[in-house]
């Protein structure tokens, strides 16, 4: 996946690091503070209902119970978390967008911004693959089910691991892909992802994770993402986006000013990285929609995956179209089509966004009467 358009925000950091006191009076996350003060006391659980953009607007954030996220059932995005002072999640504190394990009779679920794990293969039907641009294949014949990745191979070296994608910079943040499915049991869902973002400092001692969802040896979800964003971020807590069963993990950004106090365990660290880049998003937000499948028009906008059924007597050869917005130049594109059972259709094309509409329009073969899930991304 790539980002664009993040130039200019990455002067405004490196200006910030030259005018640090500058920058503390002028940073600001965007919250509305409208939620007011987020207070989770020790031993409680809160479980916070995700609205469609995600977005949380808090004055403080205070955190010594648990905070767990019910997730979207329409777009899944993930959870951004803004305060207008400080946040502090205190030893016993913890929030978690962990992906879900599967199961025998389905795959895990994604976190917040994740992927789903692959079907299960059930009274000796094909399993399906994962979800996410680093899914894992499904388990057919001899081949295993296998497991996700994220920020790096996933170790297991299976032929069916997924490979990894993002940028280090999580801008966009985007969650953990999900394992393959296998006979018997589905995949683990992807780890979620979620941005702290604090005007003044983020203070860590307790728990923030987005672990993928655990399979077993085999079919786990990736680790999803964590990404802090304060002036000062200090503590000794742990940020942890290990993949299910250890086998592969996510991505951790730490943007921040002042680095004396970064003693936060980030676990694992293979692809953590720590920066300046001072904004929640950048200034203008690339995005793919999926306008065109077989004969239908998609509104732009409309959550993905776009879900759809070939009817029977169907050609099976349909077009997909995808729009780019917001990018330059050529864009590589993949379109990916993850049926219930069995491997991913993907195929590659690329898009001219210096040409209104910038589109392109690919043909795949579909599968009929089966039930897809269609994703667009870039490369």
């Amino acid at each position: 996946m790539r980002v664009e358009s993040v130039w200019l925000g990455m002067f405004i950091g490196f200006a910030y690091v030259l005018c640090p006191n500058l920058a503390q009076a002028q940073f600001s996350c965007g919250s509305t503070g409208a939620r007011g003060a987020l207070v989770v006391a020790e031993g409680e659980l809160l479980t916070l209902s995700i609205p469609d953009d995600g977005l949380f607007h808090f004055s403080t954030i205070t955190v010594s119970g648990n905070v767990e996220f019910s997730r979207n059932p329409g777009f899944n995005p993930p959870v951004v978390l803004l305060s207008t002072g400080d946040i502090t999640i205190n030893p016993l504190g913890r929030i978690n967008v962990n992906g879900l394990s599967g199961t025998s009779i389905a795959g895990g679920l994604g976190g917040p911004g994740g992927f789903d794990g692959g079907a299960p293969g059930i009274a000796a039907g094909t399993p399906g693959a994962g979800h996410g641009p680093g899914a894992g294949a499904p388990g057919i014949g001899d081949l295993v089910g296998g497991n996700a990745a994220y920020g790096g191979d996933p170790f297991s070296d299976f032929p069916t691991d997924g490979v990894p994608y993002g940028s280090s910079l999580l801008v966009p943040i985007v969650g953990g892909s999900g394992g393959g499915g296998d006979d018997g049991f589905g995949g683990g869902g992807g780890g979620g992802a979620i941005l702290l973002c604090s005007p003044t400092r983020a203070i860590i001692n307790g728990t923030v994770e987005a672990l993928g969802g655990v399979t077993g040896s085999i079919a786990n979800g990736s680790g999803g993402a964590v990404r802090i964003l304060s002036p000062f971020v200090g503590g000794t807590g742990l940020v942890n986006v290990q993949g299910g069963g250890g086998w592969a993990h996510g991505r951790i950004r730490v943007d921040l000013i002042d680095r004396t106090g970064l003693t936060v365990q980030l676990f694992p660290t293979e692809s953590l990285s720590v920066g300046s880049f001072m904004a929640v998003f950048p200034s203008t937000v690339p995005r793919l929609d999926i306008v065109h499948v077989a004969g239908s028009d998609i509104p732009p906008g409309t959550p993905s995956p776009l879900v759809f059924t070939l009817p029977f007597n169907s050609p099976p050869s349909q077009p997909i179209t995808v729009r780019a917005t917001g990018f330059r130049g050529t864009l590589p594109v993949v379109v990916v089509v993850t049926p219930d059972s069995g491997d991913r259709i993907i195929v590659e094309t690329e898009i001219d966004t210096d040409v209104a509409p910038a589109e392109a329009t690919v043909n795949v073969d579909l599968p009929q009467n089966v039930v897809v899930r269609i994703h667009a991304w870039t490369r």
